[in-house]
């Protein structure tokens, strides 16, 4: 959807000095970026947090990169199931031809196209999770460790494919009671009756006039409950947030982050 060349994710990672570990005792997961993360400016910026999680874990992880193609979401929704049929099986065929096994999701869209709208039996045996929940699990185990204080009232935007479509509510919140220093409130809107951001369906690239704009309606929940933090898990949520407090003056107190951005930022530099 971006019209950028492959060659330009590996050109990204390989400046941001985001090098995909081995290990040959260890098992090694595999990482979708999406287009967003692959792409966009901003989204990158959660990509290399979630990635420099993982090398602080010391857990071995690959990229296809040059290979992935978008996920197909976007297409499929706007209509065009040609092109979505098409990026469906290049996926399929990456995935086997890549050996892959375990596949964790960055954007809540890629991992709902894969598990319900592309799920086909040539794939229906590799194990794909959000990536969420990888860093839940290193949490809980340990094995990275919350130790920088990060004083902010903070309050979580639920993007829809977690939320309401598969009900993942309660962990992203837990994950950021955890960090010190935040203190957790919650819009009017949350959890399975949360607001879209505005940006699936191809939202993200549609023009919408000032005051109907559902990241700006978003943004006027947080303000009401006097959030200076607003965290997401999502990289259209990210997008259209940030648009969002770009476009009013009255939204420059706001920080839109990843949740992946601020729990990187909670990690200490010791070795975990």
């Amino acid at each position: 959807p971006w019209k950028e060349e492959a060659a330009g994710r590996v050109k990204w990672l390989q400046g941001a000095g985001i090098t995909p570990a081995s290990d040959e005792n260890q098992e090694v997961i595999h990482i979708f970026l999406g287009c967003l993360a692959g792409y966009d400016r901003r989204a990158r910026q959660t990509a290399e947090a979630a990635m420099r999680i993982l090398q602080k874990a010391h857990i071995p992880f690959e990229i296809l990169a040059d290979e992935e193609v978008c996920c197909g979401d976007t297409v499929h929704r706007v209509g065009d199931f040609t092109t979505a049929q098409k990026v469906k099986e290049i996926n399929e065929e990456n995935i086997l031809k890549n050996d892959i096994k375990k596949m964790y999701v960055l954007s809540p869209h890629c991992f709902n196209t894969f598990k319900n709208v592309f799920l086909s039996k040539k794939i229906e045996h590799i194990q794909i999770f959000p990536l969420l929940d990888l860093i839940d699990d290193l949490l809980k185990s340990g094995a990275i460790k919350l130790v920088g204080s990060i004083e902010k009232k903070a309050t979580f935007h639920d993007p829809c494919f977690f939320s309401k479509h598969r009900d993942i509510i309660d962990q992203p919140r837990e994950i950021l009671a955890a960090i010190p220093g935040i203190e957790m409130v919650e819009m009017e809107h949350y959890g399975k009756k949360s607001l879209c951001c505005g940006g699936g369906g191809g939202g993200i690239w549609r023009d919408t006039k000032k005051g109907e704009r559902l990241s700006e309606i978003r943004l006027d929940e947080a303000l009401k409950v006097d959030a200076t933090l607003v965290v997401t898990s999502c990289p259209y949520c990210l997008s259209m947030l940030e648009d969002g407090r770009q476009g009013d003056e009255k939204y420059q107190v706001l920080e839109i982050m990843d949740i992946c951005e601020l729990i990187e930022k909670g990690i200490s530099n010791e070795d975990h």
